[in-house]
């Protein structure tokens, strides 16, 4: 069975060691230039690392190109107030969205089949969902299903009459997860009554999967400030459906994994009758903001204050899901230089604070406050600036302006620049960290 319906440069196969990743593997093989891409959350101790090591001599063994990626699923479901599920979801998501954004795979391919979408589409129905909610599994930019039409069924006889190896995650049998109740106890119960329910379901995730694209077609599209995603007010002046789809793009922009339900897009409409800086909190630990022209989405980091720490241009400074790094220039560029040599004795990075005042290039000093103001930052991202400053005195606000005090100048011998990443992933690994 041919299972690609174009021709990629490379592909990147997702591959667990489960049945169905080495079906898909083994099918793909004959029809592509792969690469076998396997992630290891660190979840299950030594199983987790036997899976990988499984996978990592199957590949040997076979010749074919294997890399692995190791994360903390357990340090990243507590620091971002996650389930496991979700945070292993989202650690592997960001890992192949990596391998997409540098180039070095042009698509990957997942191993989800029609029993997993049967499930999915039933799960989410429970839990409450729009219309993309329903519309199951379904391929995207960079992401591709081959065996989403096929079931659990034929794929175990393919792997039985091609004798293929695979592990089994003693995890799939534990009834404390969502997905596995419905799997091996609501489908099965409901299939007594509706044999033909697994079928049914994933008719109907096609037909709310034409209804998603209409709707997606119309809604108010949002935009990137900060680190946030913002949706236009005028957005919610829109028919109620179209401001609920329009409010769950942005939010599910913003890298909110969760659908968000009936009650929270309510809630989010009624952030328009509120006045600025009211909010509430979504789950995945996002927060959603009214602000003077729109409703911004921004995950919350409960990592509490940032300790003022001594400025080192060696060091990543992150707070607030941004990292900051530092690097020689030669010439100004474009994005934020600045001379190092004009700063103080004692300059540290740290919060702003009340007081604190700054003279943006060209203007006048003035209160960073009002000076945030007036470049109309909204009251939560203020609150998370990180400025580099000697007393009371700011020379950058990093991610935004550098102080005229230490712009670059004829006689300036050494230039800075600013970077800011929002991914901490992205940030170099063997720099000091301010963590």
């Amino acid at each position: 069975m041919k299972l690609l319906q174009r021709a990629y440069h490379k592909v990147g196969i997702a591959v667990s060691g489960g049945i169905d990743s080495m079906t898909l593997l083994d099918l793909l093989r004959q029809e592509c230039d792969f690469v076998v891409l396997h992630v290891e959350h660190g979840i299950r101790g030594e199983a987790s690392l036997g899976d990988a090591a499984f996978v990592e001599a199957y590949c040997k063994r076979n010749g074919y190109e294997f890399r692995c990626f190791h994360v903390d699923a357990p340090a990243y479901a507590a620091e971002h107030g996650v389930s496991l599920e979700v945070a292993a979801r989202e650690l592997r998501y960001g890992v192949f969205d990596r391998l997409l954004a540098e180039g070095e795979v042009d698509v990957v391919a997942l191993a989800h089949h029609a029993d997993d979408n049967a499930e999915t589409v039933l799960m989410r129905f429970l839990r409450g969902t729009g219309t993309k909610g329903l519309a199951g599994i379904v391929d995207r930019a960079g992401y591709i299903h081959p065996l989403l039409h096929r079931t659990r069924a034929e794929i175990e006889r393919y792997a039985r009459e091609h004798d293929l190896p695979y592990t089994e995650d003693e995890s799939n049998a534990d009834l404390r997860f969502t997905r596995n109740f419905i799997r091996h106890r609501l489908l099965p119960l409901i299939e007594t009554r509706f044999p033909n329910v697994r079928d049914t379901l994933c008719r109907t995730a096609e037909r709310f999967e034409e209804v998603d694209r209409y709707l997606a077609d119309a809604v108010t599209p949002s935009f990137v400030r900060g680190d946030a995603v913002v949706l236009p007010l005028a957005a919610l002046d829109n028919s109620p459906v179209l401001a609920k789809k329009s409010l769950a793009e942005a939010a599910r922009r913003a890298g909110a994994s969760h659908d968000l339900g009936h009650r929270n897009l309510e809630a989010l409409r009624g952030l328009n009758d509120l006045p600025n800086g009211s909010g509430i909190d979504l789950p995945g630990g996002f927060r959603a903001t009214r602000e003077y022209d729109g409703i911004s989405f921004r995950r919350v980091t409960p990592e509490g204050g940032f300790a003022p720490t001594p400025f080192d241009a060696d060091r990543v400074y992150r707070y607030g899901g941004a990292a900051y790094r530092f690097e020689p220039a030669r010439t100004i560029e474009r994005g934020l230089t600045f001379d190092p040599d004009k700063l103080p004795s004692g300059a540290v990075i740290r919060l702003r604070a009340d007081g604190d005042r700054f003279r943006r290039c060209g203007g006048k000093q003035k209160l960073l406050s009002d000076y945030l103001i007036d470049a109309k930052i909204p009251r939560a991202e203020r609150d998370r600036m990180l400025v580099l400053a000697g007393g009371q005195t700011v020379y950058a606000v990093l991610g935004l302006e550098i102080s005229e005090s230490v712009k670059v100048d004829p006689t300036t011998t050494k230039i800075l620049k600013v970077y800011k990443e929002n991914d901490y992933e992205t940030a170099p690994r063997s720099r000091k960290n301010s963590d």
